[in-house]
C-alpha cells in the first residue's frame, strides 16, 4: 500500500501537500504504508465513532474538532499502556484519575489542574470540601 492522503478540495495524493487542507468524511484523511492513520475534518484532527490517530504500534487518540475530547474512556491510549482522560482538550476526570500510567501512578485532574491526592477517596473528599476552588 501507497501512502494516500486526502485534501478538502477533493483530490487524493500519495505524497503531502502542504499548501492543501487535509480532509475527509469516510475513513482516515491520511493513511500510511507504515500503518498510521489520521482522521481530519477540515485540516483538524476529528472523528466522532473512533480515535482520529491510530499508529502502527497500536497507540490510539480521540479528538473532536482538533481537540483530546471523549466521554467514554481516555482520550489518549498509548502503546505502552498509559492512559490519559480529556473533555475539550483539558485533563479530567471525576470518576478516577485522569492519568493512569503503565507503571501503576496516578495522577487525578478537574477542569486542566491537577490536584494532589493518592487515592479517589482523597480525591472525592477533597472535591466535596471544594479545597482547590
Amino acid at each position: 500500500m501507497k501512502d494516500k492522503y486526502y485534501y478538502s478540495d477533493g483530490s487524493t495524493l500519495d505524497h503531502h501537500d502542504p499548501e492543501k487542507t487535509f480532509h475527509r468524511t469516510d475513513g482516515p484523511a491520511v493513511e500510511l504504508a507504515s500503518g498510521y492513520k489520521y482522521w481530519y475534518l477540515q485540516g483538524r484532527y476529528h472523528r466522532t465513532d473512533g480515535p482520529a490517530y491510530e499508529s502502527a504500534h497500536g497507540s490510539k487518540e480521540w479528538y473532536l474538532h482538533g481537540q483530546k475530547h471523549r466521554t467514554d474512556g481516555p482520550a489518549i491510549e498509548l502503546a505502552d499502556g498509559d492512559k490519559y482522560w480529556y473533555l475539550h482538550d483539558h485533563l479530567h476526570r471525576t470518576d478516577g484519575p485522569a492519568i493512569e500510567y503503565a507503571s501503576g501512578n496516578k495522577e487525578w485532574y478537574l477542569h486542566d489542574e491537577k490536584i494532589k491526592c493518592d487515592s479517589q477517596e482523597m480525591f472525592e473528599r477533597l472535591c466535596k470540601l471544594k479545597v482547590f476552588w
